[in-house]
């Protein structure tokens, strides 16, 4: 699946539906703030580029697919579905659709169930079922998890992995779930305010944001963003009334960095990317920051560090804002505490850090991020 849209590969099948997808629906169902992820397919032999969308496309929604019916077996058979009303299906090749889709999603013992005697993730799978019997060339999701419990949601984004890898139809996912968009995609697209931000494979979106509103949005806790000034010579970055020296490694990386020398920035820093130096190997000069320890969040096999730095941080909404509308001169910021900004240090439970405390974190300083203060765009090459 390609996410945010998300998307997997495979190769669509033959419809019988003469219904062609509408366009417009598609669009209205990937709008303002939601990550598109869509499911990608293959070339055909001899095509040069993507394959070409079949011409019918089903809404698999959890919440409204399973009808009031008698028993489950009817609202797997495809003639009782007002998808199409225009196809028809003889009673033999009914009956083996219903049953090849119960037994692909572990529905047969439930088939002379009523809807009402179904757990939520068995509903979702009958309504999955009904999508699969028509034999479709896209599967279109729009937000099918929205109401499960936390639990089960975690069990269904399995279930629709393994289930759409199995059937091999190309899917279109629209969700506000980043780790749905994260967990399930090949690819995703980021959409912000209805425009596309980035479209990538997940790893890339992490590694290689596009832009302050990209790179704010994928990971959790989110990147922590401050105001930075780079050094005459860019060996160094300062953060507040700290410094960071910036590795060969890293100007390597980002040869666009050299151009901001004694230029104002905006410096990224993942949660994961502060480690507590206590437990670090001997740290070189220029590779970590102080901070004060606002509150320890222990979740076992982590613990999440809130903390406060003598630093300006940097609101990615408002950085957006000011790319897409050039009605902003700089970025606007928000300060915590008058003259200190929060932040969030992913550390190990063996951290003996207390609330109160002072810490000081190491930095991997070849994982630092850069973006353009005045655009918010992202600073490599």
């Amino acid at each position: 699946m390609q996410r945010f849209g998300m998307a997997r590969n495979a190769e669509p099948k033959a419809s019988k539906s003469r219904r062609a997808c509408d366009a417009g629906g598609a669009r209205t169902a990937i709008s303002c703030a939601r990550v598109a992820v869509w499911a990608g397919w293959k070339s055909s032999p001899g095509q040069s580029g993507p394959a070409q969308i079949g011409q019918y496309v089903l809404v698999v929604d959890a919440h409204f697919g399973v009808p009031r019916l008698a028993k489950i077996y009817d609202a797997l058979d495809p003639d009782r579905s007002d998808l199409d009303a225009y196809v028809k299906f003889p009673k033999a090749e009914i009956n083996t659709k219903v049953r090849e889709a119960a037994q692909l999603l572990g529905l047969t013992e439930y088939l002379n169930s009523k809807p009402g005697q179904l757990s939520g993730g068995q509903r979702q799978r009958v309504a999955m079922g009904r999508a699969i019997v028509r034999e479709p060339s896209v599967f279109l999701m729009d937000e099918p998890l929205s109401n499960l419990d936390a639990k089960l949601r975690v069990q269904m984004r399995a279930e629709i992995s393994r289930i759409q890898r199995r059937v091999g139809v190309a899917t279109l996912y629209v969700t506000h779930d980043q780790t749905e968009a994260m967990t399930m995609g090949d690819r995703v697209a980021v959409l912000h305010m209805g425009r596309l931000q980035q479209c990538d494979s997940p790893q890339a979106l992490y590694e290689h944001p596009d832009n302050l509103f990209v790179a704010a949005f994928i990971g959790s806790p989110a990147m922590n963003l401050y105001e930075a000034v780079i050094s005459t010579d860019a060996t160094e970055v300062k953060v507040g009334s700290q410094t960071l020296n910036l590795s060969q490694a890293l100007l390597n990386s980002r040869p666009a960095l050299k151009g901001y020398k004694d230029r104002k920035v905006v410096i990224g820093i993942r949660p994961e990317h502060l480690t507590d130096a206590a437990l670090a190997p001997p740290t070189a000069p220029g590779t970590t920051l102080g901070a004060d320890v606002e509150l320890i969040e222990a979740l076992g096999n982590e613990l999440q560090v809130h903390f406060l730095i003598d630093a300006t941080r940097v609101r990615s909404e408002e950085a957006q804002a000011a790319a897409e509308t050039r009605e902003l001169e700089g970025l606007q910021t928000l300060q915590t505490g008058g003259v200190k900004a929060a932040g969030v240090a992913r550390v190990s439970p063996r951290s003996e850090l207390k609330a109160g405390s002072r810490a000081t974190f190491a930095v991997d300083t070849e994982r630092l991020h850069f973006f353009d203060y005045e655009n918010g765009a992202a600073i490599w090459a």
